[in-house]
């Protein structure tokens, strides 16, 4: 094992011990141990830090003390045991998972009132084993118990608190250098204190300790208040070893320094609760005026009560428009009802709802907005607000439709995909079953396109394209659908067929618009097409079959002698 593992092994017990001997060196003729006796506080920390490994180490340094006093071994070891007993009690009420903070009912229970009875038990039995073994060091009965009990609650107050937070020791760094200053002026007012106590044996003066305690508790927290508490006791200890201080020996000096300990621990730990409080606060006050959503936040009624800056950007009303006004997501009137009465629905049964809106600026501007929407509850389970985090929607709302468009777009000629025929052929037809009316789906292939494109070249071939997609185009009515399958194949969609004569004519239209011939760079090209049709429900029951039976069609055309249109099954050439 290495030095430094030796070290941080035998350092704890080390350290316990000598606290231990100052216990012994600061009590009074006839008495166990002086009122500062930190060896329990001193013995838990090192335990709740370094884990119960501990142990073994801390009961034989529980040894020291009665040894010190020349007890029987036997003595010795009952008190070893009934401190080694206390150490491990007391470790295991203030033990609590990692980083959960101290809270006031934890420390009220768990290092006040149950370590306090637990050490009153520990003292009074302490007492009946002094009792057994040397009558000199309880002569003066239940006084005595009581400080044995002090003695030890008192480093318990002290220290646990350190151990339970010890980041509290790493922000002591930290610490202002004022307010440092200010600690050690406390510290030496503690100790004026209690000399006066002595000189003038007035052991009520020892009740100015609490306002120092309270402003260590309140400004300097833990690290600092233990010290100034733990200075006290050393100071009372020191005047009543060295000096004359029988009246901080009363019960009363006793409990007046116990109440004082107790106070400023509650306070440390409630101002240490509202400072983590606050700071929450405050970062919460910073993300609800920087953050890039707009944030609004009504009471149960719907009316507005906060705004952030973001909801002014977004919207374009200012903070003193907005307050005090109803909120817009919970009008049940008007043409947005039935979608807000929704909205309250489910936040009434499941409290949240998010999902995509519109709203309106103040300039009367739509825009799409996304957003959500959470219930507020009070501690009696009511509702006690509503809070909005919405997001402008526009600029994604427009990628959308850019990719929407793309992802439907023929990227060569700007028309239709095959995507796009594919869903508007199955609203058709969907359309069509109920309405009982007659579709007619064009299967177009342009004949002659491949020399064209072998000889001149593929952008060539490529213009040509274009050129013929906008002559289809400009050929049907506007709400005729048209769509580039690949190569040189095209698909049009007519509803609202009535008869063969009519479909014959716009295709004699769409071949006559393909036939003209197309100057590209200073070459005149021209190119026929070949034209298969198939109707709805004539020819098929679906969007796939109506599609096979025009491409079959168009297949029956070309082998015509193209140029040629034709309708399925059965085959009729015009």
């Amino acid at each position: 094992m290495k030095a430094s593992a030796w070290l941080a092994l035998l350092l704890p017990p080390l350290v316990y011990c000598l606290a231990q001997w100052l216990g012994w060196l600061l009590a009074p003729a006839g008495q166990y141990q002086a009122l500062f006796a930190p060896a329990t506080g001193v013995a838990v920390w090192m335990v709740l830090v370094r884990g119960r490994r501990m142990l073994p180490l801390l009961a034989a340094g529980s040894l020291l003390l009665p040894l010190l006093h020349g007890l029987p071994w036997l003595a010795a070891g009952g008190l070893a045991l009934l401190q080694t007993g206390q150490i491990m009690a007391i470790h295991r009420l203030a033990k609590r998972p990692h980083g959960m903070p101290l809270t006031l009912r934890f420390a009220a229970l768990r290092v006040v009132l149950l370590p306090g009875l637990l050490s009153m038990l520990v003292a009074g039995l302490m007492m009946l084993v002094l009792g057994l073994a040397e009558h000199d060091l309880i002569s003066d009965g239940w006084q005595d118990g009581l400080r044995l009990w002090a003695g030890g609650l008192l480093g318990v107050l002290a220290l646990v608190p350190l151990a339970l937070s010890p980041s509290s020791l790493t922000a002591l760094r930290s610490t202002p250098v004022l307010r440092l200053l200010a600690a050690l002026a406390v510290g030496a007012g503690v100790v004026a204190i209690i000399y006066a106590c002595t000189l003038f044996e007035l052991a009520e003066a020892q009740f100015l300790l609490f306002p120092l305690l309270i402003w260590s508790a309140l400004r300097a927290g833990y690290p600092l208040n233990a010290g100034i508490l733990l200075l006290a006791a050393l100071a009372a200890s020191v005047v009543i070893r060295f000096g004359s201080g029988e009246a901080l020996q009363s019960p009363a000096a006793v409990l007046a320094l116990l109440c004082a300990g107790t106070s400023s621990l509650m306070l440390a730990v409630y101002n240490r609760l509202l400072q983590r409080a606050l700071k929450a606060q405050r970062m919460a006050a910073q993300v609800f005026e920087s953050t890039h959503e707009g944030i609004v936040i009504t009471d149960a009624d719907a009316v507005i009560v906060s705004v952030n800056p973001a909801f002014s950007r977004i919207t374009g009303y200012s903070v003193a428009e907005a307050i005090g006004k109803p909120s817009r997501i919970f009008d049940t009137a008007g043409k947005v009802r039935e979608f807000n009465q929704t909205v309250h629905k489910q936040l009434q049964t499941t409290g949240m709802w998010q999902g995509e809106t519109l709203d309106r600026r103040r300039n009367g501007e739509l825009y799409p907005a996304w957003l959500s929407i959470s219930a507020v509850h009070d501690d009696k389970g009511r509702v006690s607000n509503y809070v909005g985090v919405f997001s402008d929607y526009s600029d994604r709302k427009q990628v959308e439709v850019q990719l929407q468009a793309l992802a439907h777009t023929d990227a060569l000629t700007g028309l239709s995909n095959r995507v796009a025929m594919t869903e508007a052929l199955t609203a058709a037809i969907a359309a069509a079953r109920s309405s009982g009316e007659q579709l007619a789906l064009f299967f177009l292939d342009l004949d002659g396109f491949k020399p064209v494109n072998d000889r001149h070249g593929h952008d060539v071939g490529d213009e040509l394209l274009r050129v013929i997609a906008q002559r289809l185009r400009s050929s049907l009515k506007d709400d005729d659908v048209i769509a580039r399958l690949g190569g040189d194949e095209f698909i049009i969609l007519l509803d609202h067929v009535r008869d063969t004569d009519e479909l014959a004519a716009i295709a004699q239209r769409l071949l006559a618009a393909v036939a003209q011939p197309v100057t590209l760079h200073e070459t005149a090209l021209q190119v026929g097409a070949s034209i298969g049709i198939a109707c709805y429900p004539r020819d098929a029951a679906d969007a796939q079959q109506l599609l096979k039976a025009a491409d079959s069609a168009m297949y029956q055309a070309k082998d015509a002698g193209k140029g040629q249109v034709c309708f399925h099954a059965p085959s009729v050439a015009v």
